[in-house]
C-alpha cells in the first residue's frame, strides 16, 4: 500500500493525476475493506454474546421494534455470501433496509439519553434533600471539600480527562448562580465553536437543548413506555416533602432504571456498530476489489458461518475461533493507515478536483469512501451523507445570534419551573457545556464560591456524595 503522503505529493503532477486518482480509489477500498472485514467479526460476536444474555432478552420483550432491528441483523449476518457478492441491485436493496434499522436504533438511543438526562435531573434533586442518613455524619470543611476536588480534577495531567471530570463535577456542585450569571456561562462557552462547521453548532445546540428538557426528545414517553412510566414516578420530588422510606425506594429506583438505560445504550450500539460495519463494506465493495480480496472475504464468510454455528454454545470463542480472529487480523496488520489520514486525503481530492472525478467517473468511489471514513467516526449514529453546501464556518456575529436564541429557548423551557427544578435543569447542562475556565486557579475559585455560598449542609453533603461515586467510577 503507497503512503498518504506519497500520493499527496503524486496529486501535484497533472500528468499522472488520472493514474494517481485511481489509485487512491483502489488503495481506500483495500484499506478500508481488510480493516471492516476483521473489524466486523468482532463487533458481531460481542453483539451475539450480548444478545443471548438474560437480561437482554428481558429488554427485547419490552421493546419489540428493537427485536424486530435484532432479528434483521442477525439474518443479514448469517449468510453473509449473498450480500458480499458485487450485485448492485441486491447490495442497494440491503443497504436501504440496513439504513432504515440505523435511523431507527438512532432515533431510539437519542430517547434514550433523553429518559437518562432526565433521571439525573430528579437524582440530583433527590440526593439534594434526603441525602442518605451515613452522609450527614461525615463533616469536612469547605477548605477539605474544595481540596479533594481539585486533587480529583488534576489527578493526570490528560486535558480531555481533566475536561471531562470538570464538567462532571460542575454538574453535581450545588447550584448557586444568578440567571445573569447562568447566562453568561452559556455565552462564554459557546464562544469557543467559533471557526467550526455551521451544521456541528447546530447539532451541538439541540444536544443541549434536550439536555436541557429531556422530554423535549421526539418520541420521549413512547419508547420504553414502561421504563417512561417508572421515570415520571419522580415527579412526587417537586412536592415539599416525601416519607423518608418513600426516598429510599426512589434511590433504589433510580439505580435501576440508570442500569436498565446503560444496558439499552450498550444494546443499541452494538447494533449500529455491526451495521456501520456491513454497510462501510457494501460502500467500498465493487466488482474489482472482490476479485481481489477474494481469499480475505472466504475467510471472513467462514469465520461468520463458524459463529453462527456456535452461536448457541454455552462459550462462543474456543481455539478454532481464536485462530481464525488472529488469521483474519494478521493479515494486514502491517498495511494499516490512521482512518483519519484518509478522511483528509479523501476531503483534499474532494474539494481540490471536483471536476476532475467526476469526468474521470471516481465521484461516486470518493463520496463512498467518505461515506465509510463517517461510519467508523467516534460517533455511531454520524449522518451518512457530508455535502459540502453544508461545511458553512461559524463566525461570531453568526454564533452570537444563535447564543441569544438559544437562552430564550431555555428560558421559555424552564418558565414555570419551580426552584429545585431549575437547579436541576442547570446543572444538566453544566454537565455537557464547554469548559471555559482557563487555569485550576479560575476553577477551585468557582468550586469554592459556590461551596461559601451553599449554606444548606445538607445539600451540600448530597453534592459530595455525588462527586465522591464519580471519583469511585473512575
Amino acid at each position: 500500500m503507497k503512503t498518504i503522503d506519497t500520493l499527496k505529493k503524486s496529486m501535484k503532477s497533472q500528468k499522472n493525476l488520472e493514474a494517481t486518482l485511481r489509485t487512491i480509489v483502489t488503495e481506500g477500498q483495500s484499506h478500508y475493506l481488510e480493516f471492516l472485514t476483521s473489524n466486523l467479526v468482532m463487533e458481531y460476536l460481542t453483539f451475539i454474546e450480548v444478545i443471548g444474555e438474560d437480561e437482554t432478552k428481558k429488554l427485547m420483550e419490552k421493546d419489540l421494534q428493537l427485536k424486530e432491528i435484532i432479528i434483521g441483523i442477525q439474518e443479514t449476518m448469517s449468510e453473509p455470501e449473498k450480500w458480499l457478492v458485487p450485485s448492485i441491485e441486491k447490495k442497494e436493496a440491503i443497504i436501504d433496509r440496513l439504513g432504515k434499522y440505523r435511523d431507527i436504533l438512532s432515533d431510539q438511543v437519542a430517547v434514550l439519553a433523553g429518559y437518562d438526562d432526565q433521571i439525573k435531573q430528579y437524582e440530583y434533586i433527590l440526593r439534594r434533600k434526603y441525602p442518605e442518613r451515613e452522609i450527614l455524619e461525615k463533616h469536612s470543611t469547605d477548605d477539605q471539600l474544595v481540596m479533594e476536588i481539585m486533587a480529583y480534577l488534576f489527578e493526570y495531567e490528560d486535558n480531555m480527562t481533566i475536561n471531562n471530570r470538570i464538567k462532571s463535577v460542575y454538574g453535581q456542585l450545588p447550584i448557586r448562580m444568578s440567571k445573569i450569571r447562568f447566562q453568561e456561562w452559556i455565552e462564554q462557552a459557546l464562544l469557543g465553536l467559533k471557526g467550526i462547521h455551521k451544521k456541528d453548532m447546530d447539532n451541538y445546540l439541540i444536544y443541549m437543548e434536550e439536555t436541557y428538557a429531556p422530554e423535549l426528545v421526539k418520541g420521549y414517553g413512547l419508547v420504553m413506555t414502561s421504563v417512561y412510566e417508572d421515570i415520571k414516578a419522580f415527579d412526587k420530588l417537586y412536592e415539599n416533602h416525601i416519607e423518608e422510606a418513600e426516598a429510599s425506594r426512589l434511590f433504589e429506583g433510580v439505580e435501576r432504571i440508570k442500569r436498565l438505560l446503560e444496558s439499552c445504550v450498550s444494546l443499541y450500539t452494538y447494533g449500529v456498530r455491526v451495521i456501520n460495519n456491513i454497510l462501510g463494506i457494501l460502500n467500498c465493495l465493487g466488482k474489482e476489489s472482490h476479485e481481489q480480496k477474494k481469499a480475505v472475504l472466504d475467510y471472513f464468510v467462514e469465520t461468520i458461518k463458524y459463529m453462527h454455528k456456535r452461536r448457541h454454545e454455552e462459550h462462543i470463542v474456543d481455539a478454532v475461533l481464536v485462530n481464525q480472529l488472529d488469521t483474519l487480523s494478521i493479515r494486514f496488520e502491517d498495511k494499516r493507515v490512521d482512518n483519519s489520514r484518509w478522511d483528509g486525503l479523501i476531503h483534499e481530492i474532494k474539494q481540490g478536483y471536483s471536476n476532475e472525478i467526476i469526468n474521470l467517473n471516481l465521484a461516486q468511489a470518493i463520496d463512498g469512501l467518505s461515506k465509510i471514513y463517517t461510519l467508523m467516526s467516534s460517533s455511531y449514529f454520524a449522518p451518512l451523507t457530508n455535502p459540502l453546501e453544508d461545511l458553512e464556518i461559524v463566525d461570531t456575529p453568526l454564533l452570537m445570534t444563535h447564543i441569544e436564541a438559544f437562552i430564550k429557548k431555555l428560558e421559555h423551557i424552564s418558565q414555570k419551573d419551580g426552584r429545585w427544578q431549575k437547579r436541576a435543569r442547570i446543572a444538566n447542562i453544566l454537565s455537557v457545556l464547554n469548559v471555559f475556565h482557563k487555569s485550576p486557579e479560575e476553577i477551585e475559585k468557582y468550586i469554592r464560591e459556590v461551596m461559601e455560598d451553599c449554606k444548606d449542609q445538607k445539600e451540600k453533603m448530597g453534592s459530595m456524595a455525588a462527586i465522591r461515586s464519580l471519583m469511585i467510577e473512575y
